[in-house]
């Protein structure tokens, strides 16, 4: 392994001195959504051949196994049961046999199961996804319903260490406080050591609820390397143990950049795996861990940023951030013209789904004849939006550039950058220079920012990897801190800032991550340095 190691390191040097500086690969949940518009009759139920039970009775609704069919909470339920505070019959929330089958005749369907091949409802068709009119009466993190689905297929494949996998349907709130109902995906190993928790926000970088990681990580295969690399993550995770929680952090609407939402929504997630109860094998509150990378880290860092007033009985042991995006504003302006510009589009529309006011300056100053390559965004994920390649946004508005500069804009994208508040929890933070989405400068003003009010932040700088690479030569680093954060070895207190020519010159190897999946990493990453400039990302 330490030979492989060695030539990692000699290949990752000279392939990252010799691409192009904007050329590069997607990290995130991509795959072919060819199939997302082709209308079907079936009557493929919510879930892997089951549908949700209704949540009456001061219960919350359960399927009770991957091919169960629709049960009534009544008396005679054998629909799993959490403590009664949770709002008796909530309106919404059943979903019968009947309403199943008759919506899934009219419904669109993309992706197949992971494990048995069969189609499955995007999350804007499939009832388990709908909120209960009632929402607000439940509180922050409380769970609405769960289900038991088959665990993903491209995460097992390896050594499949997932004993079960559940989606948790919760309370949380959006920018301006309002109830919303959210989806997270809690991993579970074998043997797990259930007082520790991993909450992973992956890339998702979408307007478009499809791309939610709820729905892709149930899909049978991942298309890119990196989504692969995302998911080797995921396993060294659960092979140390660890419970892992996946939220769909943009929250119902796919707001994507919209931080409060973004952080709360992931604070919630967590209080809902919590909640889960006998579920999960969880009776104290463990310790808790966050990681994400580049879309990921506005989950991440914002909920950092929230935790204190937000969520402070989360016993959050740090949180671990690379590729880091603090400020819209400036990535818009920095990524035009790009390979990346496509993610500024679908910036746009997550923030248009939180703010009307936003939506309505932007749409009314579209061309008209931009309108529709405009409006393809909405519904685009990471591997879609390489349509917008190289163009220039400030062609699609009457205003230009200068659309930035209105007021409602202006003040929508100063509210959803990062350094609203400083972090109490440990962090560990992996970036440099060379990173071509996230301006450098604007990133070390975060962390000084942050380190002044008496943040306690590790930076390791690399001075040589841009944007994508760095989600696999940073990890190494990432990993090992977490471990040791979950093992309760505490890092030196105040800020820090080391820097390495590379981070695959970092004391350490690969084999952090068990030697299986650090192979598995080296072998991927000459892939994702092939495959740069595919993808907006």
């Amino acid at each position: 392994m330490q030979l492989i190691t060695r030539f990692f390191v000699l290949f990752a040097l000279l392939t990252l001195a010799l691409s192009a500086p904007t050329a590069i690969p997607t990290f995130g949940a991509v795959r072919t959504h060819a199939a997302a518009n082709a209308t079907t009759n079936s009557t493929t139920s919510a879930s892997d051949n089951s549908t949700a039970t209704s949540a009456s009775n001061n219960s919350i609704a359960a399927s009770a196994s991957d091919n169960s069919t629709a049960t009534s909470a009544s008396n005679n339920s054998t629909a799993s049961q959490l403590p009664s505070s949770t709002p008796s019959s909530p309106v919404g929330a059943t979903v019968n046999n009947n309403s199943v089958s008759a919506l899934n005749k009219t419904t669109q369907m993309s992706g197949m199961d992971s494990s048995n091949g069969t189609e499955l409802l995007l999350p804007d068709d499939d009832p388990f996804y709908r909120a209960p009119n009632n929402t607000g009466d439940y509180k922050p993190g409380e769970v609405i319903r769960y289900r038991k689905v088959r665990s993903p297929g491209y995460i097992t494949n390896l050594n499949g260490n997932i004993s079960a996998t559940y989606q948790v349907l919760f309370r949380s709130s959006d920018n301006f406080d309002k109830a919303t109902a959210a989806m997270t995906t809690v991993l579970i190993p074998h043997n797990a050591n259930v007082t520790k928790l991993l909450s992973y926000q992956n890339i998702m970088d979408s307007s478009a609820t499809k791309c939610a990681p709820s729905y892709t990580l149930r899909l049978s295969e991942a298309s890119q390397p990196l989504e692969i690399v995302e998911s080797t993550f995921l396993q060294a995770a659960l092979n140390e143990g660890w419970v892992v929680n996946v939220p769909d952090y943009e929250g119902p609407e796919a707001a994507f950049t919209v931080g409060k939402q973004s952080g709360q929504t992931t604070l919630d997630s967590v209080r809902a795996v919590l909640n889960l109860g006998d579920m999960t094998g969880i009776k104290e509150p463990p310790t808790v861990s966050l990681w994400g990378y580049s879309g990921g880290t506005i989950g991440t860092i914002w909920a950092a940023e929230l935790q204190d007033t937000y969520a402070p009985e989360l016993k959050i042991a740090g949180a671990a951030a690379g590729g880091i995006t603090p400020n819209l504003t400036e990535i818009a302006v920095r990524l035009n013209n790009s390979t990346h510009v496509g993610i500024a589009f679908s910036a746009l529309h997550g923030l248009s789904a939180q703010y009307p006011e936003f939506k309505k300056v932007i749409e009314d100053d579209l061309y008209p004849e931009k309108r529709e390559d405009y409006m393809k965004g909405k519904n685009m994920c990471i591997d879609e939006v390489a349509f917008y390649n190289q163009q220039d946004w400030t062609t699609y508005f009457k205003s230009g550039a200068k659309l930035l500069e209105h007021p409602v804009v202006n003040k929508v994208m100063d509210e959803n950058s990062m350094g609203k508040s400083t972090p109490k929890i440990p962090m560990f933070w992996y970036d440099g220079p060379q990173d071509d989405i996230g301006d450098y400068n604007t990133i070390t003003k975060l962390m000084e920012d942050f380190c002044a009010d008496g943040g306690n932040i590790l930076l390791h700088e690399d001075l040589t990897a841009r944007h994508t690479p760095l989600a696999v030569l940073g990890s190494k680093d990432a990993f090992s801190w977490l471990k040791n954060i979950m093992d309760g070895i505490g890092m030196k207190d105040g800020c820090r800032k080391e820097s390495f020519l590379s981070n695959a010159l970092t004391p350490g190897s690969m084999d952090v991550f068990g030697e299986q999946l650090g192979d598995r990493l080296v072998q991927m990453y000459p892939q994702i340095e092939q495959n740069q400039g595919n993808t907006a990302l």
